[in-house]
Parts: structure tokens; sequence; C-alpha cells
């Protein structure tokens, strides 16, 4: 009898290890974020970042939301369509290719354009001038925040502060960590 009991627990015990190996390959697999605290612009795993912004300008110049929505948080999409109908526009297709009609895009802008970056837990930061060709001494640096999923990186937001300059490491650096951290103190969409 205690060899039938044990029998039987072993058989329970193999069909749930057999179920649990049918069922691993479609557990989704998480990374911890690949970026280390601080990084510059040739740093490794930056270009995840590149061609996020890429996949990124692309939607917007195809005008399709589908696969910008793809590219960025839900938070990030939202506070677009928000962005929209104050302006008195649908978050639509014609309303993406416009904007990339005045821009040249992230993917252009932001390697050029590259001042610092960090990261901590899920998320990474870089900053950047306004355009490549903005001096030091210049007003405005924007920040481009972003999340990490555990597969991939999502584009959250997008901070500007308009009395920072290019040369002001300090000051960047430390509005960098407040956001990184949580504080993110006023928000400038642009």
């Amino acid at each position: 009898m205690a060899t039938d009991r044990a029998g039987k627990w072993s058989a329970v015990a193999l069909g749930a290890l057999g179920i649990g190996l049918l069922a691993l390959p479609w557990l989704q697999r998480t990374q911890p974020n690949p970026l280390p605290g601080s990084f510059h612009a040739g740093a490794p795993h930056v270009d995840l970042l590149f061609e996020l912004l890429k996949r990124h300008d692309a939607a917007c110049r195809s005008g399709d939301v589908q696969a910008l929505a793809e590219c960025v948080t839900a938070t990030r999409l939202q506070a677009l369509g928000e962005r929209a109908a104050k302006l008195g526009r649908a978050f639509e297709a014609e309303s993406l290719r416009e904007t990339m009609a005045v821009d040249v895009g992230l993917a252009a802008r932001v390697p050029q354009s590259f001042l610092a970056g960090q990261a901590f837990g899920a998320r990474a930061l870089v900053a950047v001038r306004l355009h490549p060709a903005q001096s030091d001494a210049d007003l405005g640096v924007q920040l481009l925040v972003f999340a990490w999923t555990g597969q991939q990186f999502l584009l959250d937001d997008i901070l500007l502060d308009p009395k920072l300059t290019p040369d002001d490491e300090p000051h960047i650096s430390a509005w960098m960590g407040r956001v990184l951290h949580g504080d993110d103190g006023p928000r400038q969409a642009k």
C-alpha cells in the first residue's frame, strides 16, 4: 500500500513537471535594465534606445498610431491624445504625419545632441540639447524618459527644462536624479 501511494505521488509529480515543461516556452522572460547607472551615447545597449526612436519616428512619419503605441507607454500615448484634444485635434494618422513634417525626429536628433544618460531600476533617461547646433550657453535641455519592460524600452515622456543650459552638467545630473527617483518636479513636455 505504501508503494502504491509513493507511485501515485511520483506520477502526480512527474505530471506536474511535464505540464511545467510544456508551459515554459510561453512564460515571458524578463531581464534587468541592460543600461549601466551612468552612460554615454556610445555605451553598450544605448543602441536599444536609438532603435526605439527610429521605430517611433517611422510610426509618426507613416501616421501609424498602432505602431506608435508599440513604441511608447500607455501613459505617453494617453498624454499625446490629451494634448491633441487640447489643440482641438484628433489623435490620428494625419496629426502624427504633420508633427514629423516640421521636426527631423528624435532618431536623427538624439545621437547628435546627447548630453548624458542615467539608468536606475526600470527607467533610463537621456538628456539632450534642443537641437544639434545649440551652443552650450543657449537655454533649454530636454530629457527623454524611457521605461524598461523587462524585454524592451518604451518612450515614456519628454520633459523640457527651459532654464538649463547644455553646459550645466551639475544641474542636469541633479534633474536626472530627481526624475529617476520619482521627484520629477515641474513637468513641461514637448
